[in-house]
This record gives structure tokens, sequence and C-alpha cells, in this order.
């Protein structure tokens, strides 16, 4: 809530001053400023939202999205930043968005009708292909599930969900978790509830999080080969059962697309991808996730920025901020 007051009533001042939340000030101060800085208005088609939260080693991070656009036909640009400076935040998200330059873009998943990262980017004069360069086969899990005393059921990614729920899994009473929105929403399709659902992009982060909150058994769907980083940050490897329910195939690609921009979705992406073809020196690179940021490390690719969050936005988002 917001109070609006005379600027010489010091009595109001002084009341409303009881009940004022010095976090939240210090938001709505960031989010002016950017406001101030673009001229908005009641008018203008912007939208600014600023969190501040505390890093692992407790210093406060400012954290601030943005969605600009050109007027209310088009659709808007939208920018993340973050810095331990309120000034820098600011400063960061107003030049970020002065120099978006649309460019070409491929990002290595097959894209919807519906798609928000393309429809958003190519509304701003981007343009966007998407193609896999994996596919994906279900692996029969009937008669694997071996501990009966499974408290929760862990999920890291559409695909677990999907060939998990897809084969009728005779489950007591469990609890779920979720690695992102993304995940957790491909469950809601199943009528499943993620009562955890991990937002940060840092996968160790999450399964230091998640390890430390829950008791028991946890069931991890997953693919064959994972690289299983939520499990290892488990103490004791008791709590943790491993099941796995797809795996990836490399596709048959003909030609694999041009573009400034290339978007890896998966570590099995990366491997396919850098196996076919090499990255040009001037191609900038964005990785979803740190498992994905890894391989790319292990293919020889120094340099690429990770994804703020796995959904639509969180990928344009970075694509933005190129």
């Amino acid at each position: 809530m917001a109070c609006q007051i005379r600027k010489d009533d010091k009595w109001l001042e002084e009341k409303l001053s009881v009940v004022n939340h010095i976090g939240s000030e210090v938001e709505c101060n960031i989010e002016r400023a950017i406001l101030n800085k673009f001229g908005g208005g009641c008018q203008m088609p912007i939208g600014v939202y600023c969190r501040q939260e505390e890093d692992e080693d407790e210093q406060l991070i400012y954290k601030v999205w943005t969605a600009v656009a050109k007027n209310a036909k088009v659709p808007p640009v939208v920018i993340y930043q973050e810095s331990k400076s309120r000034a820098k935040v600011v400063a960061a998200i107003t030049e970020r968005h002065k120099s978006v330059k649309s460019s070409s873009v491929y990002i290595t998943r097959d894209l919807r009708k519906d798609d928000f990262f393309k429809n958003v980017l190519e509304g701003n004069g981007y343009k966007v292909q998407g193609i896999s360069l994996i596919d994906v086969r279900r692996l029969d899990y009937k008669d694997r599930i071996k501990d009966k005393k499974i408290e929760w059921v862990f999920f890291s990614s559409k695909q677990a969900v999907k060939h998990f729920f897809e084969q009728d899994p005779q489950m007591g009473p469990v609890k779920y978790a979720a690695l992102g929105k993304a995940t957790a929403g491909e469950m809601r399709k199943y009528g499943a509830r993620a009562e955890f659902i991990g937002y940060s992009t840092d996968t160790k982060l999450i399964g230091r999080q998640f390890a430390s909150s829950v008791t028991g058994v946890v069931l991890f769907p997953q693919a064959r080969g994972s690289m299983r980083v939520i499990q290892q940050q488990f103490g004791s490897q008791n709590h943790v059962q491993d099941l796995v329910v797809y795996e990836t195939l490399k596709k048959e690609v003909p030609k694999l697309p041009e573009a400034d921009i290339i978007l890896f979705t998966s570590p099995s992406n990366v491997i396919v991808y850098c196996h076919a073809k090499k990255l040009a020196p001037n191609q900038r690179v964005i990785a979803m996730g740190s498992a994905t940021g890894n391989e790319l490390l292990r293919q020889g690719v120094e340099y690429y920025t990770l994804v703020n969050s796995f959904d639509d936005s969180g990928l344009a988002q970075a694509v933005f901020g190129m």
C-alpha cells in the first residue's frame, strides 16, 4: 500500500512512518527512479518490479524486471538486471533498453504457435528459429520403484513430469517438488501441485535448499545419464532414489541454423550442436541452467550468459540483455 500526502504535513508523515517498511521503500524508490528515466506516466506501456534479496554471503542484491513497449500495440522489450548497488542497477536497466538491437536467434527447442519467446522477440524485429536437436523416448519404469515409503517426488524437467505421469504411477500419498515454474506448470496438467518450487537458476542452491527442508525418501524421475545435480546436494544418498523415465537421442538435422545468438536449452543439445558445428567467435551464447553451462565449458565454450529463469519470459530477457 502507498499513501500520498502533502509535503508540509509533518504530523501525518510522522504517524505513517510508524508503519513504513524500509525494504519496500527502497524497492519503490528504485522502481520510481527507473520510471523517471523513461519519463514514465500512467499512460505509458511500461512496467517495473524490484525485489531485494540476500545472497549466500548475506549481502543485499537488487533484482529488477522491466517491460517497456514503444506503444500499446507492440510487444514489450523485457529486461532483467541485478546489482548490489541501487544506482548501478538503475543505470544498467536504462542503458540496456537504449542499446537493444534486433538480431537473429536460434533456440534448441521446437517452437509452438503460442510461443511467448518467439512472439515477443519477433514483435521487436528479431528473427527467431527453433529446432530441437534431440528426440525423447519414454522408458518403462514399472516395478522399478524400489522404496515404497517415498515421501517426495522431485521433477527437474517437463519431460520427467510427462513420462512419469503418463505411465500411471501407483503411488501412495506423496508431496511433489519442481525445478522452476515451467515444470510446476506441467505437473498441474496431471492434477499434481508442487509444494516446493525452486525458482533460482542455480541448481546446486535449489538442491541444498530442498535437501535441508525435507525428510524421508525422495524419488527423482529423470533422463538416462542425468547429471544428478539436485541429488548430489543431499548429505546421505539413502534419502535419494533415482528413476529413469526417458532418454534423449540425437536427431538428424540436415542443416543447423545460422544465428547471431544461440540459446542452448539442455546439455544434450550442446553436445549434438558442438559435435556438428563449431561456434563462430562473434556468436553470443546463452545457457538454460548451470548444467547446460557446464557442458558448454566442457565443449570449449568459455563465454556464455545464464538465463535468469527457465520460463519463456526469462529466456526472452536473456536475449534482450545480450
